[in-house]
């Protein structure tokens, strides 16, 4: 196991899942992360993701083809995309969001952001750095 490799933005180019297929999420234990993926190439992929706080996913569809996977860690992880995962209506923003964020910049906390086909939009938020996130 390896971490994947990201570029500037955070967006994983090694493996290159660009194209490829997200075929199963799995989370037996509600603590660890599993996102099995095939490359265009058709070569497997697990993403493990180790000490999982929160998990958002929307319209995982059969066959969602992988536009693009993030990896951020700390300051680097959008406040909207924080607030998107564990789901704050308006009003909750101003009162949790802070709060959260310096937790998450502090503990160097990461935030995965999947997005596919069909709307699909996945959202894992770890207590993990991001080097322990990896890939099989």
């Amino acid at each position: 196991m390896k971490a994947p490799v990201t570029d500037r933005c955070g967006i994983v180019i090694e493996p290159d899942l660009h194209d490829g297929w997200l075929r199963i999420i799995l989370s037996p234990n509600g603590e660890d992360l599993t996102l099995l993926c095939r490359s265009i190439d058709v070569k497997d992929f697990s993403i493990l993701v180790p000490e999982l706080v929160k998990l958002r996913v929307e319209n995982f569809l059969e066959g969602n083809i992988i536009y693009e996977v993030k990896i951020r860690e700390g300051g680097e992880c959008p406040a909207v995309a924080v607030q998107k995962v564990f789901n704050y209506a308006d009003d909750e923003v101003g009162k949790y969001l802070p709060g959260r964020m310096k937790e998450i910049v502090h503990g160097k906390w990461t935030l995965i952001e999947l997005t596919a086909s069909y709307g699909c939009e996945l959202l894992a938020l770890s207590k993990a750095r991001g080097h322990q996130v990896t890939v099989s």
